[in-house]
């Protein structure tokens, strides 16, 4: 258990550092091992005091319960953990998503008229079982996971014949689309790591996901840089930014469309 600790403590001080490019000075006081630690112990009270305030806002709705993935919690977590240490440059972070950045990126999306939506990198679900609940009966929801385990995770937790996952690189979106008969997406949302890939791969990402897109579509993108932008810029006429500071990394959104500014 302590080598466990003592690998997810490396894991986060180095995605922390890859990601800002520096360490808080609070966390490198003490002796060896301590800032690592302490990293570890700031993301998790963090996590922890985001998801009681979350959990307490809508804890009493049945129907935010009908979509919840049917694993545990702890099985969710532990999940996340071993593949942020076994593939951490494929994983934005050692935390998901908080409930805060998921509200306030799936807030950009008009429900009534998403009728095929794409997400890139579901992982574990975190964002998936929200666009579950917040989708139409008729919907469909495409993810793109390369890692087999989140595959595996995504498929025997989330049995919805609204939802198709499929273990492939996002640069396959429109093979991927045809192939399932949807022709093009109405929303396409990404969370991918686009600081850890080849830059190749995230020019081609992006005009793969503008060509997807329906008359009317956009590409809804969270980071925690601003790496992406000038691969947005070469694809999308019109690019709204938006922050999120609460969440762990705090994430900046890039609402994307083809109308001009």
């Amino acid at each position: 258990m302590r080598n466990m600790a003592s690998d997810l403590s490396a894991a986060a001080a180095k995605s922390y550092q890859e990601q800002h490019g520096f360490l808080p000075k609070k966390w490198l006081s003490g002796g060896p091992g301590t800032s690592q630690n302490r990293i570890v112990l700031h993301l998790t009270w963090q996590a922890s005091m985001f998801n009681s305030l979350s959990n307490s806002v809508d804890c009493c709705q049945l129907k935010e319960r009908m979509f919840q993935p049917i694993t545990s919690r702890r099985e969710e977590t532990l999940l996340f953990a071993k593949n942020f240490l076994q593939h951490p440059k494929m994983l934005g972070s050692l935390i998901p998503s908080s409930r805060f950045l998921v509200d306030r990126l799936l807030g950009k999306i008009d429900w009534g008229r998403a009728k095929v939506i794409v997400e890139y990198g579901p992982g574990v679900g975190t964002i998936t079982a929200h666009i579950l609940r917040r989708m139409g009966p008729n919907a469909r929801l495409v993810v793109f996971e390369m890692n087999q385990d989140f595959v595996r995770y995504l498929r025997r937790s989330f049995p919805d014949p609204r939802l198709d996952v499929v273990h492939a690189s996002a640069e396959n979106v429109q093979a991927e689309l045809a192939r399932l008969d949807l022709g093009g997406a109405d929303y396409i949302i990404s969370g991918i790591p686009f600081t850890t890939m080849p830059e190749e791969l995230r020019a081609k990402i992006m005009r793969e996901s503008r060509q997807a897109l329906n008359p009317g579509g956009a590409v809804l993108v969270y980071q925690f840089t601003r790496a992406v932008l000038p691969y947005l810029r070469a694809c999308f006429g019109q690019i709204s930014q938006d922050f999120e500071p609460r969440n762990i990394l705090p994430a900046r959104l890039f609402y994307c469309t083809h109308e001009s500014a």
